[in-house]
């Protein structure tokens, strides 16, 4: 009854103040149970970036990953990090941040920035994402390919080791 449609995937959001091997294994009894969670908005989790590796981790034991469109506006604090996410090809799905309709005008604003971070970075986020949503409804399962490594910043040493920036 939790699930999206009459799918085996489940969108789930992460608390803010768990600790990641916390996380960790109930992302893991989830995967236990047949499910396919979906962590919505993990560009709000800071404390995930200080560990990136973590997330790619996730994603090849199936995990996905879902990223708010309103974190590509250049003036939104979790802005970086969904830039990061989106040069590891760690985007699998796209929330609209809307709870009660859609500003088609704002939306179209952030298909159009994110069309243009495509052509920048050579990269097919947007065709893969509309795969996404079509293997979802359909109940498929689907392994997007993930990096052998991290692209981008990672936290300085202490940062990595205490899990925040001191």
């Amino acid at each position: 009854q939790y699930t999206l449609g009459d799918s085996h995937f489940i969108l789930v959001a992460l608390p803010q103040n768990s600790k990641v091997h916390h996380i960790n294994a109930w992302l893991l009894s989830l995967l236990d149970m047949g499910l396919v969670p979906i962590i919505s908005e993990v560009e709000t989790y800071g404390q995930l970036f200080t560990k990136p590796e973590q997330l790619l981790a996730w994603v090849d034991r199936g995990i996905l990953i879902q990223c708010n469109m309103a974190s590509f506006d250049h003036g939104n604090a979790n802005y970086d990090r969904a830039i990061e996410l989106y040069r590891n090809g760690l985007i699998h799905f796209f929330g609209t941040g809307y709870s009660d309709g859609c500003d088609v005008e704002a939306y179209q604003g952030y298909v159009e920035a994110i069309s243009e971070l495509d052509n920048t970075y050579k990269k097919d986020l947007l065709p893969n994402i509309h795969l996404n949503e079509r293997d979802l409804l359909a109940n498929r399962t689907f392994y997007p390919s993930v990096p052998s490594s991290w692209v981008g910043k990672k936290g300085n040493f202490l940062t990595r080791l205490f899990g925040f920036a001191l």
